[in-house]
Parts: C-alpha cells; structure tokens; sequence
C-alpha cells in the first residue's frame, strides 16, 4: 500500500513540474555595429575635419559630393557605424578641379530613419570641427565659420532645400499622374473608336444582307411558284378530275345543189337510139 501511495505521489510531482514549465522565447536583435572613429582614408591631400554625431541616431553612410562631380566613396565600412554621441576624424581627398569656393552636398543614412541629404556643407569654411544633427525630418549641422569667426546652423537652409525637394517630388508626381490619366484616356478613346468601328462594319454589313435579301426572295419565289402548265399538272394530280363533257355532234353538211348537165342537142341518129323514144 506504501509503495502505490509513494508511486502516486512521484507521479503527480512529475506531472507538476512539467506543468510549472516554461518555453524558452528565443530574442533576436539586429547585428552589433562596430563604433568607427576614422571616417575616410587619410593621405597628403585630405580635409580634414572633427565630426560629432548629435542626431540622435547612429549614422550607417556618409558620402560627399562636390558641386563638380558625383558622390564619392562610401566613408564608414560595411558593418560599422558612426555613433550617437561618438566623435570621429573625417578624412575627404578632393577630385581635381576643386577649390576653396567648391560646394559640397553630404548624405547621410541614419540607423532606422532612413537616408538623408544635407544641401550645404561648407568644408573650406569650418574651424575643424562640425556637429550634426537632426530635427524636422532634415539633417544639418553647426559650426563655428573660419570667415566670420561665428558659430552656424543650415537648419534654415535644409528646411528650404526640403521644402523645394518636396515641391519638386510633387511636381513630378502630378506630371506621372497627368502622363498616366493621358495615356488612359487615349487608350480609352482608342477602345472607343474601335468599338465605334466594329459596330460601324457590323451596320454595314447587316445593311448589305437586307439588301440583297429582296432579290434572293424574288429569284427564290420565282423558283418555287410553278408554272401554269406544272399548276394544272398538280391541280390534276392533286384534285379529283372533272367529267370531259360530251361532244356535241357535227351537223350533217347539206349538200350542194346539183347543178344540171346541159342536155346538148344530138342528131336524129342519135335519137333513134334513145331507148326512151
């Protein structure tokens, strides 16, 4: 009896514990970026600069075009990443043909906002260091001016730049959509002219069969109508004959009267043979 309660409570134990179970939530995270602290490749001819990230976000891409040229080399490797809050060293080397009144334009990737672009960044301009940051869904940056001795902020400018970018984008939209509703309704008007030309050939032709239908009926009812001779042929055929009447006979001819042959006076020879005398 001791053994069947001990086994009875050995076997609601392990029925407790597996309840009292938990299953595992496996929590997968995006890949740790490495913090980068040199942005570029260094040589005798780079810009050099102190950049401070004060976006709020990590900066994954950063590219630089010259007002003369395209966009150059990507300046954070693959894998890494520019820091919230980090300060790195930006190496730029300059394509040929630049000078200090060269314009650049700086676009950004930041880690879950997206790509930005930054209209003005004036690199022959800056005391060595420049921060960016982010806010009303531009990026831009501060920075004390070599010319002026002041420290400046592009928000205004990026705000503008924005506002132009977006005025554009909306241009083109409506040209796409002004193109679209174009090329619809001449789909549509040549759907039309179709259908209007098959309904067209479709008249025509039914006009063309009721007009030749007249004739066809013609040729047709002169081809079944019989003729008199087919007619009194199937009326004798078809209808019970009628009795021929009895010929009414010929009158007898009178005959013509006798015209008398002349008596021609003979001789008395003659007359003594008459058989009458």
């Amino acid at each position: 009896m001791k053994r069947i309660i001990t086994l009875l409570f050995t076997l609601l134990l392990t029925f407790s514990l597996v309840g009292c179970g938990r299953k595992t939530d496996v929590i997968t995270s995006d890949p740790v970026k490495k913090e980068v602290s040199v942005l570029g490749t260094k040589t005798d001819t780079s810009l050099e600069l102190q950049v401070n990230n004060e976006t709020g976000s990590d900066i994954t891409s950063i590219r630089i075009k010259p007002d003369n040229g395209d966009y150059g080399e990507e300046l954070i490797p693959e894998g890494s990443a520019f820091m919230q809050g980090q300060s790195a060293n930006l190496y730029y080397n300059p394509i040929e043909g630049e000078t200090e009144q060269t314009e650049y334009t700086v676009k950004v990737i930041l880690a879950g906002k997206g790509e930005f672009e930054m209209s003005t960044f004036p690199m022959h301009d800056m005391k060595k260091s420049v921060t960016i940051h982010s806010t009303k869904g531009v990026v831009f940056i501060k920075y004390v001016s070599l010319t002026t001795d002041q420290q400046v902020s592009t928000l205004d400018i990026e705000l503008e730049a924005k506002k132009k970018r977006d005025e554009e984008e909306a241009r083109r939209k409506k040209e796409q959509e002004e193109e679209e509703e174009r090329q619809k309704a001449e789909e549509d008007a040549a759907k039309q002219a179709e259908e209007q030309l098959k309904e067209a050939q479709k008249q025509q032709q039914q006009q063309s069969q009721s007009d030749s239908t007249p004739s066809e009926s013609k040729d047709s009812s002169d081809s079944t109508t019989p003729s008199s001779s087919d007619t009194s042929q199937d009326s004798s055929t078809d209808v019970t004959p009628t009795p021929e009447p009895t010929p009414t006979p010929e009158p007898t001819p009178t005959p013509e009267p006798t015209t008398p042959t002349p008596i021609l006076e003979t001789s008395p020879i003659a007359n003594s043979f008459n058989p009458n005398a």
